[in-house]
């Protein structure tokens, strides 16, 4: 009777036993997670550019006047020293001729003041005249000769009034906007045309601070169009600026090496900063913020194979860039960081990885 009733306990002993077994596999849950400092951390390695020409100018009239024509549109290839557009230039051309008939009588007056006072000077040497004709004469040559001097500046600033109305292609170059029409009025200094170089020559792009940090002046890089990644193109860093905005965003520029200058203006091309960058970068929904800060949750080894256990951890987060935030202090290379659960989670909780893909 007494083995019996033990066979029959050690029985129903056994569901519950198996129940346990079952209930402890369930209470290590799984998690994503990524390994700090690999590539799949989100470190951030290309970036996007735009090209700039070599050179760029507002192009505008020295002098006002009413637009007479414009011989180009947006989108022409002009060469150095070709004739963009042109005001009425009507009364600057009276000026001139004004200008010009008051030289004419000016130099005239001069060339005869100087013949006369060359006569007198022979007439005072030779004694048969006084002192004070000598010098009557040689004032009047001498006054002769100012007004022959202001007159010819004055032909001069005629016609350079008259050849400001002029506008013409400072630099080979493509005519990038037309701001004015024929017919309407045009200030001086007021910008008509924006002008620019036909071939790119300069790349912007903006950097966080985990990469640009790694980021020097003269560092040569890789760039690549966007419609083409196969065909790479080499850029030497020329400036790297100061970081604006709560973003933090870094502004670099460089230099097409020669070869490479075949893009043309406004062209979105894509720069390698592959290996410069020296943050890390955590992907957005695996940074926790409470009352105290950031924080991450790590995952470090247990004893028992496959299970870790989460410790949270607080960190630093900087910039946010594309691919998440860039961790400046708080983890080293080669943490486990979760990704994925955080609101699960806790000091202390036993978990099994599951790597993110």
């Amino acid at each position: 009777m007494k083995r019996a009733l033990l066979w029959l306990f050690t029985i129903a002993l056994i569901p519950f036993s198996c129940g346990s077994e079952k209930g402890a596999e369930e209470i290590y849950p799984p998690v994503f997670y990524q390994i700090a400092g690999e590539s799949n951390m989100g470190h951030t390695q290309v970036f996007p550019g735009v090209v700039f020409p070599a050179n760029q100018a507002k192009l505008a009239f020295k002098v006002p006047g009413t637009i007479e024509k414009i011989y180009v549109k947006m989108g022409d290839t002009v060469g150095s020293g070709s004739l963009l557009a042109v005001l009425d230039n009507d009364d600057y051309n009276i000026n001139y001729n004004k200008a010009l008939s008051a030289f004419k009588g000016a130099e005239a007056g001069y060339v005869s003041a100087k013949s006369s006072f060359a006569r007198t000077q022979r007439l005072y040497i030779n004694g048969n005249i006084p002192l004070a004709d000598y010098d009557k004469a040689k004032l009047a040559m001498e006054s002769a000769q100012s007004a022959f001097d202001a007159a010819r500046l004055q032909v001069q600033g005629a016609g350079n009034q008259l050849d400001y109305t002029r506008l013409r292609a400072p630099f080979a170059g493509v005519v990038t906007s037309v701001a004015l029409e024929e017919g309407e009025p045009a200030g001086a200094g007021y910008p008509v045309l924006i002008f620019s170089s036909a071939l790119g020559s300069q790349i912007r792009c903006s950097l966080p601070g985990s990469v640009v940090k790694g980021v020097s002046v003269g560092d040569t890089l890789s760039f690549y169009s966007v419609e083409d990644s196969q065909m790479r193109f080499g850029a030497v860093v020329a400036e790297i600026g100061k970081g604006s905005g709560a973003s933090l965003a870094y502004p670099v520029v460089l230099d097409m090496i020669e070869g490479a200058s075949s893009f043309l203006p406004g062209s979105s091309v894509m720069v390698d900063f592959s290996g410069r960058e020296q943050g890390m970068v955590v992907p957005s929904h695996a940074l926790g913020h409470d009352s105290q800060g950031n924080y991450l949750f790590l995952a470090q080894s247990d004893s028992a194979s496959g299970v870790y256990n989460v410790v949270q951890r607080r960190v630093e987060a900087g910039s946010l860039t594309w691919k998440g935030y860039e961790i400046v202090q708080g983890i080293s290379v080669g943490d486990i960081v979760i990704t994925a659960g955080l609101s699960n989670l806790y000091e202390g909780k036993r978990v099994r990885l599951i790597e993110e893909n």
